[in-house]
């Protein structure tokens, strides 16, 4: 009985320290864990560097079809540089590369308002050939001519090949007098069948 008691307070012993012993590693490990992401964190290495994008690059403008150097606004432009501007053109250039050159196209209409054009023979300067050329750019009524800028006039004289034309006969002031309901001395010979070349 001896024995037994102390076999049995062996064993409890024994069990006890080795209870202890995995108590203590097991507590080692579970603070080690916990501790782990903060340290992986903290060298955590940095992502690969991304290729670098490359810019991104606007297409060229097209450049001129005519040589002329075209640097400014057409609006302003003198008729000197207008000159200049030609005469550097390429003697194959066609009137609208012309046009180009010194102008800005005015904005046409694909057809007259209500089906019902002007009659812009009644502008002094303006015959027959020129007012299809100028339904051919969409032009037909008297409003549009008496809205054209500087640069729009410039262009539509030089693609007429009469360039200066427009200004000297002052298309713009009779086509604003016409618009607004008025009439001229020209429109009203015209309306009188006095100007052979105004007639259908």
């Amino acid at each position: 009985m001896f024995w037994l008691t102390i076999h049995t307070a062996l064993m409890i012993f024994a069990a006890y320290v080795i209870g202890c012993i995995f108590g203590c590693i097991a507590r080692l490990y579970s603070s080690q864990m916990a501790a782990a992401p903060a340290g992986a964190a903290a060298f955590t290495p940095a992502p690969p560097p991304q290729p670098a994008r490359p810019a991104a690059v606007k297409p060229a403008r097209p450049e001129p079809a005519a040589s002329a150097e075209i640097g400014g606004d057409s609006e302003d432009l003198s008729d000197e540089e207008a000159e200049a501007r030609l005469a550097a053109l390429s003697e194959s250039a066609t009137n609208e590369e012309r046009a180009d050159a010194v102008g800005r196209r005015p904005a046409g209409l694909d057809g007259p308002r209500n089906g019902v054009v002007d009659d812009l023979k009644r502008v002094r300067g303006i015959g027959k050939v020129n007012e299809e050329k100028l339904n051919d750019l969409g032009v037909y009524h008297f409003d549009q001519i008496a809205g054209w800028s500087k640069a729009e006039a410039r262009w539509v004289g030089t693609f007429l090949a009469f360039p200066g034309r427009i200004e000297r006969e002052d298309w713009i002031g009779q086509a604003g007098t016409l618009a607004a309901g008025g009439t001229t001395e020209f429109a009203a010979r015209v309306d009188d069948g006095d100007v052979p070349s105004s007639q259908d």
